[in-house]
């Protein structure tokens, strides 16, 4: 159902020609490491880790 209304909402936008916006995205939006804030280790997709 989701997908249906993205797809129509884009026929929609694109109709209206309404404008495709900037992406704001960075490359380190998608950089994270052990130890920083807000990050915990996965259980079972962590190497040495034993999942339970």
């Amino acid at each position: 159902m989701n997908i249906l209304v993205g797809v129509i909402a884009t026929f929609i936008c694109k109709a209206l020609k309404a404008p495709d916006g900037v992406d704001a995205t960075k490359p380190r939006d998608y950089e994270v490491e052990a130890g920083d804030l807000g990050v915990r280790d996965v259980p079972g997709l962590v190497e040495g880790v034993k999942a339970t």
